[in-house]
């Protein structure tokens, strides 16, 4: 027997967030598992403390972040159950991450991005439409630095082959957002579009990117397929540190785009709130994020930091 008035504020809970504009993927899957982690044990009535710690404290042999998702999520679902309910019981917030530390993105060289295009294209000689489609993403994530679910998501009226430009629609904050892309990159994907239609005049689906069945190809079917793409392009890095990810051609571009701005000697500081809105962020501190020191990027601030201190130096002591 479920448990229906906790079932009945999930549901209440993810429609009214979704109508502030949240898509609520994450937060569905785990409200769901709640509710049936409740069922299962046979609570009813409203939301109990124990419950979250139980709930949180389930699953074994994973990260502790994982842990701390769980609890946080049922525990603000908790507090807007509260506002209508006291007698609800809101769980005191997770312990804070104590020495947690970013986990260090793999930067992509520009020969590296082209060994995971060629290893995509030969990795299925049984299905060339479906390599191509791969090694096209690849390609379009490195040049655009979209996320991995933006890509996979455009429809064909999402790219504008005259005005160079893409809509990207279902971005991480539903909002409309316009990519200029380069004249190499229209080449590419038009060129992928005419195999497309060539393979499928009669698609499953309207998105631009299609599987071999002619349905939408999903941002699980990117991640796994890189993950065998990077080995057979040679791409490793050292035992203990986390493996490369097609996520991380995002991190590749924002650092490329820095690159380019401090060799064109343009002002990065007012430069970057471009990039912000070019990548789809909010807040100019999640475009930082993505900044990583490689050396080609400390080189040149050294430099120019050397320029500074010299002129510095002139100008107090002529």
């Amino acid at each position: 027997m479920s448990n229906t008035i906790l079932e009945t504020r999930i549901e209440e809970y993810l429609a009214y967030r979704r109508s502030l504009g949240y898509r609520m993927t994450t937060h569905e899957a785990i409200l769901r598992c709640f509710a049936r982690f409740v069922s299962s044990r046979r609570y009813r009535g409203v939301l109990k403390r124990d419950w979250v710690e139980a709930f949180a404290d389930v699953p074994k042999n994973v990260a502790p972040a994982y842990h701390r998702t769980r609890h946080r999520i049922v525990r603000d679902f908790a507090r807007y159950w509260a506002t209508c309910d006291p007698r609800v019981e809101v769980p005191a917030p997770c312990e804070p991450r104590i020495g947690y530390r970013r986990q260090v993105p793999y930067i992509y060289s520009d020969k590296e991005i082209q060994l995971l295009m060629k290893a995509a294209r030969l990795s299925r000689p049984y299905r060339l439409f479906v390599s191509e489609t791969y090694a096209t993403v690849i390609g379009l994530m490195s040049a655009t630095g979209l996320r991995t679910g933006e890509a996979t998501n455009l429809r064909k009226e999402d790219v504008d082959f005259e005005q160079s430009l893409l809509s990207v629609r279902h971005g991480k904050n539903q909002e409309l957002r316009l990519i200029p892309i380069h004249h190499t990159t229209v080449r590419a994907l038009q060129a992928y579009a005419r195999q497309r239609d060539a393979c499928f005049p009669l698609p499953k689906s309207d998105h631009f990117f299609l599987n071999g069945c002619g349905g939408p190809v999903c941002r699980g079917d990117v991640d796994q397929s890189f993950a065998l793409t990077r080995q057979r392009a040679g791409i490793r890095v050292p035992i203990g540190r986390r493996q490369p990810r097609a996520y991380d051609l995002r991190h590749t571009f924002a650092c490329n785009r820095l690159l380019s701005w401090l060799r064109e000697g343009r002002d990065v500081s007012r430069s970057i709130h471009y990039l912000a809105t070019y990548l789809g962020h909010e807040n100019i501190k999640d475009t930082y994020w993505y900044l990583t020191a490689i050396p080609a990027l400390l080189d040149l601030v050294g430099k120019k930091f050397e320029r500074y201190a010299t002129q510095s130096l002139r100008r107090a002591y002529p």
